[in-house]
């Protein structure tokens, strides 16, 4: 089974208690969380459209640590941009969504038009419970986005690397308590912020997303991060296809 994860789709959590809560009641849901999030494995798969021989793809794997190393966050889905001229990477106005992601973060664009592409931030799900609870939205930084860049080619895929960021939560401005700022971000994670969440410098606004879907600062670990070079390529198309992320159509058009 291929194991992807469709963009359109996300595991709802269970309904929320009513009126006088049940021990039976409880275990119930615990066990509702614990099937779903045991399910996040293997989603049901969705068709993937054909290899368009005119246009390319790209491949790139993208975890996180959150603060204190506690969960280990795996992209489900990628945020890039075209990049036209140097520095649209960072202030660009459209957001391309990757279409499928197999395991441990790696996450595909297919059938895009050739060109030079970065990522810009991803949607991640956690392990165990928060997977049903909660989606995090990481947002790189510059040295991260430059890092990603590909040239995208007719007919096969550009890989963008592997890579693990560190996770710095946006917080409240220390000095203004009426104002909402993300902690150290660069312009590019203000600006993708922004693009992403139009509304986020609403007070409110923010806490929901902070609440429900915590926003992080994707802070580039290159001592744990592979990179793209010959060995990181060739464990990531290994992985791939060990664990079914993309059918043979997609592999045999890649030459993986």
């Amino acid at each position: 089974m291929v194991r992807t994860i469709p963009v359109s789709e996300w595991i709802r959590p269970a309904p929320p208690l009513t009126g006088h809560t049940t021990r039976e009641q409880v275990v119930r849901r615990l066990m509702f969380a614990l099937a779903a999030s045991m399910a996040l494995g293997p989603i049901a798969a969705q068709p993937l459209p054909s290899p368009d021989p005119l246009k390319g793809s790209i491949a790139v794997e993208l975890r996180a640590w959150s603060p204190g190393g506690a969960d280990r966050l795996q992209a489900v889905i990628v945020q890039f941009v075209r990049v036209e001229v140097d520095g649209d990477q960072y202030a660009a106005e459209r957001l391309i969504e990757s279409t499928v992601a197999g395991d441990e973060g790696r996450v595909y664009l297919l059938n895009v038009e050739p060109g030079r592409y970065a990522a810009v931030g991803y949607r991640t799900r956690g392990g165990g419970f928060v997977a049903v609870r909660d989606t995090q939205w990481v947002f790189l930084e510059k040295p991260l986005i430059d890092a990603t860049i590909v040239d995208v080619t007719p007919g096969a895929v550009a890989f963008a690397g592997v890579y693990v960021t560190g996770g710095t939560p946006w917080r409240r401005n220390a000095e203004n308590k009426d104002e909402d700022k993300a902690s150290a971000a660069d312009s590019a994670q203000v600006h993708y912020l922004a693009l992403m969440f139009p509304q986020a410098e609403q007070k409110s606004t923010l806490a929901r997303i902070y609440g429900r879907n915590p926003v992080y600062l994707g802070n580039y670990m290159p001592k744990r991060s592979r990179g793209r070079g010959p060995e990181a390529e060739a464990e990531f198309w290994a992985e791939a296809r060990k664990d079914r992320d993309l059918d043979e159509t997609w592999l045999s058009a890649f030459g993986k």
